[in-house]
C-alpha cells in the first residue's frame, strides 16, 4: 500500500513539474500576435564573403553585412539564449564545408517552435544548364560550381530534414560588386541575375514555414557603398534600421517578418532610386516576431522610454513631460514579475485613460514594489508629473466648456469668438483630448470670418471640368474630363515601368477621402458592415470611436468595406489608371500640386521637421495621426481634389501586378484579372518618404487588411 502511495505521489510530482515546464516553455521568447504560437528559442547562421580565393570575385561590404546582423541578433537575446546558437562565418572561414557544417548543426538542433535565421551575403550563380543555383563560398571555383559551390538543393534538403518550421532566410546574392576583371563571368552574371532571384524566391515555396527575403527582384543587382549606413549593402542597411525599431509599423514592440519586409522594400526602393526592389516569397506567418524594440522589455509592449508623450503647463510656459527612463537595474537577472509590471504600467500610458488614472497606476506600482528603490523613485516622479498634467487638463476643460457656450452666441463679434478658441489652443497641454475638436471649430470660425458674399447660384447641372455636385451622406463629386496621359515613371520602382500612354473616359471623383462621419452614415443605413472596420479599442490611430474625428478620413477599413461604401453612394472604387490620371491632372504632374518637394504645406505626412501636439513626433505633421480632410489647400490637385497625396493611402479597384504595365491595355485599363493584393495609392501621414507621395507611386495590401494608414475615395461614371 505504501509503495503504491509513494508511486502515486511521485507520479503526481513528475506530472506537475512537466506541466509547469510546459507552461514556461509555451510562453517562449516571443509570441506571434497573429497566431498566438510562441517562439521558444532562436538560432542563426550568418555568412558574409568579401574576400574570395579567386580575387576578382571580391566584394566590399558583404562580410560587414553578415557581421552586423550577427551582432544585432546576438545582442538582442543576450542573457536569454546561449551564444552558440548564432554562427558567424566570414571570408576565408566561409568554405563550403564550414557553411554546411554550421547549417546542419543549427537545423538539427532547432525544434519545431524555434526560429531559425539564415543570412547569406555572397555571390550566387547558376550552373551552365541554368537550372541549378549555387552560392559561391570562399573556396568555390566559379567555372566548376559542382566542385565546392554550395548548392541550393543542399540547403533545401537540410531544411526538409529539420524539425524547425519557422525559418527566415535573408539572401543578398546578386551583388553589383565583383567580377570586375573577368569579362566571361561578368557576362554570365548579367544574364543570370533574373534567374538567380527567381530560384532564390523558389526556396520559400519548398515547404510551409519558410520566408525567403531577397535583396532584389527580377534582373536587378544589389547596391552597396558608404552611403548605406556608413558602409553596407542597401539591403542590409534597411534590415538593420528596421530591426532596431523603424519597421514596427503597428507599434506593438515587436518587429514582425512582414513588417520588416515592407519597411525594407520601401526603404531600399527609395535609397537606390528604384533600381533595387527586395522580394519575399514563402508560406509563413506574417506576424512571426524576429526582434523586440527593446531587449529588456517583455515582448508585446511598446517601448516609450524616450518619447515625450505630453506637456505640462509651468510658470515659464509649456514644459516637456520627462521621458520615462529605464532604471539602471533592468535586465540580466531582474525579477521578471517586476519587469512585467513596469512594462504594463508603461503600456498603460498609451491607452485611453485620463491623467488622474495614469497617476494612480504609477502610485500602485510604487506601493507594490516598494523594496525596489530605483523603480519606486521613477514611478513616483512619473505619478507627480501625471498629477500636474491632470490639474492642467481640468483647468483647460473648464475654460473650453465656457468658450463653447460663448461661440454659439452670435451677438458676440466673430473676431472675439475666433480669438477665444485660439487662446484655448495656445495654452492647452499638448495631450489635451479636445484639441482636434477645438481645431475644427477654429477652422470653422476662421472660414466664417473670411467668408465672401454669397454669389447667386445657377439652377443647372453643368458638366465642365472641376464642377462639383453633392450626393448621399454629403459626399462631394468633382467632374474629371477624360483624356490621355503617360502612366508610370522612369524614375520610380520597377513596377512603374514601362511608362505607357493610357486613355481614360470622363468620370466623377470624390473631392475628399471618405470621412469617418460619411462612413458612419453608411453603417447606420445597413449598407456597410461593422466587421469591415476596426474600433478605437484596436488602437488610438483608428479614427472610428473618436467623436471629434468626424471629418477625418475613415481608416482601418478593408478593401471590401471601401467597395460597399462606394456602391452605396452610387459609385465604385477608382481604377489605378483613373486615380493616377486625377492625381497628375492628366498632365504628368510629379505630385498632385506640381513639382515642388513635399512638405507639410502640401500634405499630411512625415517631413521629419514639423512638430505639433505629439511632442518630438513628426508623423502626421507633428500630430501623430490623420488630419481633417482638405486641411492642406496648397496641395490640392489640378481639379481641386484634396489629399491625393498624404493623410491616408487609398484603395483602388485593381489587383496588384508588378509587371502589369508591360501588357496594360491603352484604354481604360482595369488591372490584372486576379491576384492576392489590391493596389493602394497616395502615401499617408505615417513615416513616408517623399517618393510615396508621387502621383505615379504604386503600393499594395491584402484586401482584408484594416490598417490605420489606409482609407479610400470613390468614383462614378460621368453623367
Amino acid at each position: 500500500m505504501k509503495k503504491c502511495m509513494v508511486l502515486a505521489i511521485a507520479t503526481f510530482f513528475i506530472l506537475s513539474l512537466s506541466f509547469v515546464c510546459a507552461q514556461s516553455r509555451d510562453k517562449g521568447i516571443f509570441v506571434s500576435p497573429t497566431t498566438g504560437v510562441p517562439v521558444n528559442s532562436v538560432w542563426g547562421v550568418f555568412v558574409g564573403i568579401s574576400e574570395y580565393k579567386q580575387k576578382d570575385l571580391n566584394l566590399s561590404y558583404a562580410d560587414k553585412d553578415a557581421k552586423a546582423l550577427h551582432s544585432f541578433f546576438s545582442k538582442q537575446f543576450v542573457g536569454k539564449i546561449n551564444k552558440d546558437h548564432f554562427k558567424l562565418l566570414l571570408n576565408a572561414n566561409a568554405t563550403r564545408r564550414n557553411v554546411l557544417k554550421s547549417l546542419q548543426e543549427v537545423l538539427n538542433r532547432a525544434m519545431e517552435q524555434d526560429l531559425v535565421i539564415i543570412s547569406m551575403s555572397m555571390h550566387g550563380m547558376l550552373d551552365m544548364s541554368g537550372r541549378s543555383l549555387y552560392f559561391l563560398t570562399h573556396d568555390t571555383n566559379p567555372n566548376e560550381l559542382w566542385d565546392r559551390g554550395l548548392g541550393q538543393q543542399d540547403i533545401v534538403n537540410m531544411i526538409a530534414r529539420s524539425k524547425a518550421r519557422k525559418i527566415v532566410m535573408l539572401l543578398d546574392t546578386c551583388n553589383s560588386g565583383g567580377f570586375g576583371s573577368n569579362k566571361t563571368l561578368l557576362a554570365m552574371k548579367n544574364v543570370n541575375t533574373g534567374d538567380v532571384n527567381r530560384l532564390l524566391s523558389a526556396m520559400g515555396k519548398s515547404q510551409d514555414g519558410i520566408a525567403v527575403i531577397t535583396s532584389s527582384s527580377a534582373a536587378e543587382r544589389s547596391q552597396e557603398g558608404r552611403k548605406f549606413c556608413g558602409g553596407h549593402g542597401a539591403f542590409t542597411c534597411s534590415l538593420l534600421t528596421g530591426l532596431k525599431g523603424s519597421a514596427d509599423s503597428n507599434r506593438n514592440g515587436l518587429i514582425e517578418v512582414r513588417e520588416l519586409f515592407d519597411y525594407t522594400y520601401r526603404n531600399v526602393k527609395q535609397s537606390t532610386d528604384g533600381i533595387q526592389n527586395p522580394n519575399i516569397e514563402g508560406r509563413y506567418d506574417n506576424g512571426l516576431p524576429l526582434a523586440a524594440t527593446r531587449t529588456s522589455m517583455p515582448q508585446g509592449y511598446r517601448a516609450e522610454e524616450t518619447k515625450k508623450v505630453a506637456k505640462l503647463q509651468g510658470n515659464s510656459g509649456p514644459q516637456d513631460l520627462a521621458p520615462i527612463a529605464v532604471p539602471k537595474n533592468v535586465g540580466g537577472s531582474v525579477n521578471w514579475g517586476l519587469q512585467n509590471d513596469w512594462a504594463d504600467t508603461v503600456a498603460y500610458e498609451e491607452k485611453e485613460y485620463n491623467p488622474a488614472q495614469k497617476k494612480a497606476k504609477w502610485l500602485a506600482f510604487a506601493k507594490k514594489w516598494e523594496s525596489e528603490s530605483d523603480y519606486v523613485s521613477k514611478a513616483r516622479d512619473r505619478a507627480k508629473q501625471w498629477g500636474s498634467l491632470a490639474a492642467a487638463y481640468t483647468k483647460t476643460d473648464k475654460a473650453w466648456i465656457a468658450t463653447k457656450k460663448n461661440v454659439k452666441r452670435t451677438r458676440i463679434p466673430i473676431e472675439t469668438r475666433h480669438n477665444a478658441v485660439a487662446d484655448i489652443l495656445n495654452t492647452a497641454p499638448a495631450g489635451w483630448s479636445h484639441r482636434s475638436e477645438a481645431q475644427t471649430l477654429l477652422e470653422k470660425l476662421k472660414n466664417e470670418k473670411n467668408k465672401p458674399k454669397e454669389k447667386t447660384r445657377v439652377a443647372a447641372f453643368p458638366s465642365g471640368p472641376g464642377h462639383r455636385t453633392s450626393g448621399k451622406a454629403g459626399v462631394e463629386w468633382v467632374q474629371i474630363p477624360g483624356g490621355s496621359f503617360r502612366m508610370g515613371s522612369t524614375s520610380g520602382g520597377f513596377d512603374e515601368k514601362p511608362v505607357h500612354k493610357v486613355s481614360v473616359s470622363s468620370f466623377r471623383m470624390l473631392k475628399t477621402e471618405v470621412t469617418l462621419g460619411q462612413f458612419k452614415a453608411c453603417v447606420a443605413a445597413g449598407a456597410c458592415k461593422e466587421k469591415n472596420r476596426r474600433t478605437k479599442s484596436d488602437g488610438k490611430y483608428c479614427n472610428w470611436g473618436y467623436s471629434d474625428r468626424g471629418n477625418h478620413p475613415i481608416n482601418c477599413v478593408d478593401w471590401y468595406g471601401a467597395k460597399d461604401f462606394c456602391e452605396w453612394v452610387g459609385g465604385r472604387l477608382p481604377s489605378e489608371a483613373e486615380w493616377e490620371y486625377a492625381a497628375s491632372g492628366g498632365e504628368g504632374r510629379k505630385y498632385p500640386w506640381g513639382s515642388s518637394s513635399p512638405n507639410c504645406q502640401y500634405a499630411v505626412m512625415d517631413d521629419s521637421r514639423t512638430k505639433g501636439s505629439a511632442g518630438s513626433e513628426t508623423d502626421g505633421c507633428g500630430e501623430d495621426r490623420t488630419w481633417p480632410v482638405c486641411s492642406k489647400p496648397a496641395g490640392h490637385s489640378k481639379h481641386g481634389l484634396c489629399d491625393m497625396a498624404g493623410n491616408v493611402w487609398e484603395w483602388v479597384s485593381d489587383w496588384y501586378g508588378s509587371d502589369y504595365y508591360e501588357s496594360s491595355p491603352s484604354r481604360n485599363p482595369r488591372g490584372p484579372s486576379s491576384g492576392s493584393a489590391r493596389v493602394v495609392r497616395g502615401g499617408s501621414w505615417l513615416r513616408n518618404d517623399p517618393v510615396n507621395l508621387r502621383s505615379a507611386d504604386r503600393y499594395y495590401g491584402d484586401p482584408a487588411n484594416r490598417s490605420y494608414v489606409i482609407g479610400f475615395r470613390c468614383v462614378s461614371s460621368s453623367h
